[in-house]
């Protein structure tokens, strides 16, 4: 199992992807009164993408047709980004690097910001350890550059001391969700299409 290089054409083409968060729970309703519980189980959501890719010229169908014979099925996965993200809302374009190692649950301490500087925005996207969040407050540095981000998903893997956010161009990592790693459409005249689907790789 390994990582796969996606086509140099991958961030054009998801203009027309879905990207979604695939939330687990389960809800029982009363047969009396209505009333409802959900139990939820933040740990095990995860990202999904689907892709249709209209049908292209011989050379670009090519280049899709290695990646996707190089994803092997469900065996290799890829680095998805975030579709149509042109990064922080703020237009924070500096670094923020992890500060302290063993961290876990629904927030991470940073360091390593420009002091004082507006990073993110509350619905900005940040990848950390090869894991997507989605900043559910504002975050700026305080006069050392340090402050701490939260999110309304747990760190499934606790980020090195000093290792980096991708905060400009964040994604996900992903994988099939079938062993047919796509689906190819005749477009006639020497043109193909593909169909794929993929999920949070963990």
């Amino acid at each position: 199992m390994a990582l796969v290089t996606v086509p140099a054409s991958f961030l054009d083409v998801l203009t027309d992807a879905r990207v979604w968060m695939e939330r687990t729970d389960f809800e029982t309703r009363s047969t009396f009164n209505q009333k409802r519980q959900v139990l939820s189980y933040p740990s095990a959501s995860l990202w999904r993408i689907a892709v249709e890719i209209y049908p292209q010229d011989t050379a670009f169908a090519g280049e899709w047709r290695r990646f996707f014979m190089a994803l092997r099925g469900r065996e290799n996965w890829f680095r998805c980004p975030q579709p149509l993200y042109p990064g922080p809302t703020t237009g924070y374009t500096g670094a923020a690097l992890v500060d302290g190692a063993s961290q876990s649950g629904f927030t991470l301490a940073l360091k390593g910001m420009t002091p004082g500087a507006d990073v993110l925005a509350a619905g900005d996207f940040v990848t950390a350890a090869d894991q997507c969040f989605v900043s559910d407050s504002d975050l700026a540095a305080d006069g050392s550059g340090e402050g701490e981000i939260s999110f309304d998903t747990p760190l499934r893997v606790s980020p090195a001391n000093n290792a980096a956010l991708e905060l400009a161009q964040p994604y996900f990592l992903a994988a099939s969700t079938t062993p047919n790693a796509a689906q190819w459409m005749s477009g006639g005249a020497m043109r193909q299409g593909f169909t794929f689907e993929g999920a949070e790789h963990r």
